[in-house]
């Protein structure tokens, strides 16, 4: 066995090692190192600095998995967004469709019954047939506005609206972290 004349990384302290050793730690400091042995020529390197460099590589290797699966999600998350969306449309424009009908219904009966009743406020007397006239009206337009602005659009289906975009947020996120690491290992 031939022996080695290096340096320790850490102390600086001078080593002899065997050719055939692989791994040992300083005498003097007790770091931990690695023996490498590349075309003739054998260096030190800490055994840290190794387990940091294959912490780089896994970490690289599994944000390169997860790109194409959060590609996926996000995918999906989007078209949830979009049908949460759609259906949150279609519920407000129902509930905007039948605002708008019951206040016509409402404004039919009113005008109805007012026309039901001229013929008697005009057989009491002219005066009641002007107050009957102006109480008429003025329900014909002060209730149905009052009914239509009463009756609210649908607000309980944005939650599934916001949740949608909160996961998009989210995984735009990890993709964009995902990406950071896989560019930053080289």
């Amino acid at each position: 066995m031939a022996l080695v004349k290096l340096n320790c990384v850490n102390c600086s302290a001078p080593l002899e090692i065997g050719d055939d050793l692989e791994r040992f730690a300083c005498a003097y400091c007790g770091t931990t190192q690695i023996v490498e042995h590349a075309g003739g020529v054998v260096a030190l390197r800490r055994v840290e600095s190794a387990i940091q460099a294959v912490q780089k590589g896994t970490e690289k290797t599994a944000a390169e998995l997860a790109l194409p699966r959060l590609e996926k999600e996000l995918a999906a998350a989007q078209e949830s967004l979009n049908q949460a969306t759609a259906r949150l449309q279609e519920k407000i424009e129902r509930a905007r469709s039948g605002r708008r009908l019951l206040t016509a219904i409402l404004a039919t009966v009113i005008f109805m019954a007012g026309m039901m009743t001229v013929g008697i406020a005009a057989s009491a007397s002219e005066t009641m047939s002007y107050i009957h006239m102006a109480v008429w009206m003025t329900a014909l337009f002060v209730i149905p506005t009052f009914v239509y602005r009463k009756i609210k659009l649908p607000q309980s289906s944005r939650s599934e609206v916001e949740s949608a975009e909160a996961k998009i947020a989210k995984i735009r996120g990890q993709l964009a972290a995902a990406r950071a690491v896989v560019e930053s290992v080289h």
